[in-house]
């Protein structure tokens, strides 16, 4: 939801603007407009974002480096470092302020500058956080898009009621240090349903250089409640349906875990195999290596930096792809990479979210939440990296058959399923 009339020629007029100041005023400043980006996170893990931020511009008609500068802050998921970064780029007399990584950048460029215009895109409501008046009259410097995520709480809980008719608890992980995790678990509550006994809340007690809290999953396994994490992530029930794969692994094998979590876990249930997990985000990578060491799985473990398409090893007994492949920008050519790279009677394991070859099959209420979360965050995310082609919100069987075999697999089958997941078996 665009919450300002504020266009693509009123933000070009703004660096225009700076550009064409007196003499004087920009004997002070650079010789061209200079662009404040200011981030939460690490720039490591958000390498796509910026990339996209640059190809807007360059599609505005400003290039880095030729007629625009952009001054780049990065809080490395340390929020309390914002206050002094979004400080550093008005001292720096920016055009505008891009504030990314979610409401502390935005709250943080807020309360830095009344002057400098703001451009914001985040799922939280800019009028309860007081950003903005209100969404159709601002006012003030604020401008951009929300997703008013923070807003569907109630409905997801309704739609967990659907899902788990019987549960009677519900676990909420969240960050309550944050502004937005405060007002999502504000509407959670509001949102409980009369069948559901109790809310359990979840803090996280540390902070990790991902983002994310070291013992997330413990903490949540730890609730004892009614399980709805995914089958899939776990390397259980899925292994055994692909045929002749468990006896591979319990001898020893290949295998390649491509963009997943599940490395370890599968390094722990198969030790006389051999795992490399690949991930193109450094800070993935590195992550992987200390969760290994964490869990006593390094000797039969190793993780390296490469594309689903790039990496260079061969002869893979098993690669395994969870819950990833609908969000590449290249399927079509991570699956060639990877009939190259299996072992002439390997298999490729693809385990993707449940969905039906039509519209219509996928109305129902798994379908209705994966429609939500594939619009606004896996096809985004495919269409922001190389390639120029994404699967789509809800890949069905059919378009995951046409890449495996346009690839030159050619056994291809539907090996097994949960309430969540479909688990696909490709064959060279």
């Amino acid at each position: 939801m665009q919450f300002n009339r504020l266009r693509r020629r009123e933000f070009i007029a703004m660096l225009g603007g700076a550009a064409a100041l007196p003499v004087a005023a920009r004997a002070q400043q650079s010789t061209m407009p200079v662009v404040g980006f200011l981030h939460a996170g690490l720039s490591s893990a958000h390498a796509h974002v910026v990339s996209a931020f640059r190809q807007g511009l360059k599609e505005s008609g400003y290039i880095e480096g030729q007629n625009v500068a952009i001054e780049y802050r990065w809080a490395n998921n340390e929020n309390d470092r914002l206050p002094e970064l979004a400080a550093d780029l008005v001292r720096r007399r920016v055009a505008v302020i891009a504030a990314a990584g979610g409401a502390p950048s935005a709250l943080a460029a807020k309360a830095a500058t009344s002057t400098i215009p703001i451009v914001l895109v985040f799922g939280s409501d800019p009028v309860r956080l007081g950003l903005v008046d209100t969404l159709s009259r601002p006012g003030g410097n604020v401008t951009g898009v929300t997703f008013v995520t923070t807003e569907l709480m109630a409905k997801r809980l309704d739609l967990l009621r659907e899902l788990v008719p019987h549960a009677t608890t519900v676990a909420y992980l969240a960050d309550l240090r944050s502004p937005v995790g405060q007002d999502m678990l504000r509407d959670m509550v509001r949102g409980v349903c009369t069948s559901l006994a109790s809310l359990d809340t979840v803090r996280t007690l540390e902070d990790d250089p991902t983002g994310y809290p070291v013992d997330f999953w413990k903490q949540l396994a730890d609730l004892d409640l009614i399980g709805l994490m995914l089958p899939a992530k776990y390397g259980g029930s899925e292994m055994t349906a692909l045929e002749g794969v468990v006896d591979k692994l319990n001898r020893g094998a290949k295998v390649a875990d491509v963009d997943g979590w599940s490395t370890v876990i599968m390094a722990k249930a198969f030790p006389n195999s051999q795992f490399i997990g690949y991930d193109f985000r450094p800070n993935s990578i590195e992550h992987g290596t200390a969760h290994a060491r964490e869990h006593g799985a390094t000797a039969n473990t190793r993780f390296e930096v490469a594309a689903a398409k790039e990496y260079p090893e061969k002869d893979f007994d098993l690669v395994a792809f969870f819950d990833c492949l609908h969000d590449m920008g290249d399927p079509a050519g991570a699956a060639r990479h990877i009939r190259q790279a299996l072992d002439a009677d390997g298999t490729w394991l693809i385990v993707e979210p449940l969905a039906g070859d039509t519209v219509a099959s996928n109305l129902n209420p798994v379908g209705r939440v994966y429609y939500s979360f594939s619009t606004f965050v896996c096809v985004p995310n495919a269409r922001s990296q190389p390639g120029g082609y994404a699967l789509g919100a809800q890949a069905g069987e059919a378009a995951i058959r046409q890449v495996a075999g346009q690839a030159g697999f050619t056994r291809f089958r539907r090996a097994a399923e949960t309430p969540f997941n479909a688990v696909y078996e490709a064959r060279p």
